[in-house]
């Protein structure tokens, strides 16, 4: 049986001329993921303002949230998350992505709040391939530009979290795959142009895109929301009470699997056993989880904390070491880290491997890669600032302003820069 929505439409190739663009674009970043997610904050909220600072575009930020907790915390930071863009973001409800009768549903939704504005923007600009796919006929059908902002292989999340399932159970997870690869073609066929986080994942969906424009933009750091500061460094870890010959570890991020937060607790725990002033901080938004994994470290090895994204900076200067510890999967294979971005910015050491090639990449390059010997990890001698610098020139935000004004260039300005 046919995809739903891969052919009641006419292809992206045969749509209807294009709106007139006026001087700058208007585009409309399209989530369906709600509100909720901390990375949206820096990812999302935070470029939306920085690319309106240097006149690449107007934005609106159109965020569905598909269950009611997820709408209802989303709801309360509504407030603070137009404030950090600078531009308007609305909240509106959607079905939850379970079934292909949903997805159909989400396109009637989102045709039904844009028929309206429809000629109010310029572009469409679909973080995930699940916004893609449900953007990809209405855009069409509207005649706007639509930007598929790839973010990771989706589909190899969800197989390898439920990897090894049998039973009924298992079926379903095979229903859910295909599924899922139905919209990643899906949002190659019906989009523009494509923005990807690694060249990793640009060339794994290479045949999808064709010839279309593509940027790579990899998940960067913003330079004013992340950096080296000594007196800050100082200040904060006497607050979190670190002495000054204690090496500081630090987590960041959610404790999602492909994560790998029990390996970096195990890692951590042997790096205690062989020096007693090492220390562990974590800073997660699941606190009660990381909690009860951390329990069996020794008492007073580590600290946990909630904090919003205006606070990371000082926590990240206080420590001295980034974990950057992931398990050998797909997803990893094409991914591109926030907080690797985040801890290159502040200067951080960092533990990796070559289970997220980008990062070991980059980390070997600018030379703050700690090495393991025997289990023990090998500290480079750094000039933190000088790491700060270089990786600013690599990952901080601004440096790829040009890739977003390419992007949403009038599409007879646009050239393919692979």
């Amino acid at each position: 049986m046919a995809f739903p929505g891969a052919n009641w439409l006419p292809s992206a190739t045969h749509r209807r001329p294009a709106l007139a663009m006026a001087a700058k674009p208007k585009v409309l970043f399209l989530l369906f993921e709600g509100l909720a997610a901390t990375v949206l904050e820096s990812q999302v909220l935070a470029t939306v303002r920085m690319l309106q600072a240097k006149s690449v575009a107007q934005f609106e930020v159109w965020a569905f949230a598909c269950l009611d907790a997820l709408m209802q915390s989303s709801r309360s930071r509504l407030g603070a998350a137009e404030q950090l863009a600078q531009a308007p973001v609305l909240l509106y409800r959607a079905v939850r992505p379970l079934s292909r009768l949903a997805y159909a549903i989400n396109v009637l939704l989102f045709a039904w709040r844009l028929f309206p504005r429809r000629r109010d923007f310029t572009h469409i600009h679909a973080r995930t391939d699940y916004s893609a796919a449900v953007a990809g006929p209405v855009a069409s059908l509207f005649g706007i530009e639509l930007i598929w902002d790839c973010r990771g292989d989706s589909v190899a999340e969800v197989e390898e979290r439920f990897a090894g399932r049998r039973g009924w159970f298992g079926l379903l997870v095979q229903l859910r795959l295909h599924e899922l690869r139905g919209y990643t073609r899906m949002a190659g066929r019906w989009c523009s142009r494509a923005l990807f986080v690694t060249e990793e994942l640009r060339d794994q969906y290479r045949e999808l895109v064709g010839d279309k424009p593509v940027e790579i933009v990899p998940c960067a750091a913003h330079e004013e929301l992340f950096f080296f500061d000594p007196d800050l460094r100082a200040a904060s870890r006497r607050r979190l009470g670190y002495a000054a010959d204690e090496t500081v570890y630090v987590y960041s991020g959610s404790l999602t699997e492909y994560q790998g937060f029990g390996d970096t607790v195990g890692f951590f725990a042997a790096a205690h056993d062989k020096d007693p002033r090492s220390r562990l901080l974590v800073l997660t938004p699941a606190l009660a989880a990381a909690q009860h994994e951390l329990a069996h470290l020794p008492q007073g090895s580590f600290q946990a904390h909630a904090c919003a994204l205006g606070e990371v900076n000082a926590y990240l200067n206080a420590a001295d070491v980034g974990f950057l510890l992931r398990p050998p999967l797909r997803t990893n294979r094409v991914a591109s880290p926030t907080k690797f971005a985040e801890y290159g910015l502040t200067g951080l050491a960092v533990v990796t491997s070559e289970a997220v090639p980008y990062a070991m990449r980059v980390a070997t390059a600018v030379g703050n890669l700690v090495t393991v010997e025997n289990g023990c990890p090998r500290l480079p001698s750094l000039d933190r600032p000088a790491v700060a610098r270089r990786f600013a020139e690599r990952l901080g935000r601004s440096n790829f302003t040009e890739n977003y004004r390419r992007i949403y260039a009038p599409h007879s300005d646009n050239r393919r820069h692979p």
